[in-house]
């Protein structure tokens, strides 16, 4: 291995390291991903998230699901095309019989 030739050695700091997604705060509706589904379902457990369904969740617990969805519609409309233009992608590579 090769030595490190520098003149001056390079300081390294060490930086305290966040736990994962569960660390920070959660918004108020998001998409769940699948990177972030062991945070979401310790979130879940522990009650500071709640799944609304379809991938849905929000760390708010208690206003009605369907206002904290209208709220957020302009989000999740957006969202949803984006779902919707994937899986046309994904299925235009089939041949119809």
């Amino acid at each position: 291995m090769a030595r490190n030739t520098t003149k001056h050695a390079v300081e390294r700091k060490r930086v305290r390291r966040r736990r994962g997604v569960a660390s920070r705060r959660w918004p108020e509706l998001f998409e769940g991903r699948i990177w972030m589904m062991n945070a979401i379902r310790e979130a879940v457990a522990a009650g500071r998230l709640r799944a609304l369904g379809l991938g849905l969740y929000t760390s708010n617990l208690s206003d009605d699901p369907a206002d904290i969805i209208q709220r957020h519609s302009v989000n999740e409309l957006d969202a949803l095309r984006r779902r919707i233009e994937a899986m046309r992608h994904r299925h235009s590579g089939r041949r119809s019989a």
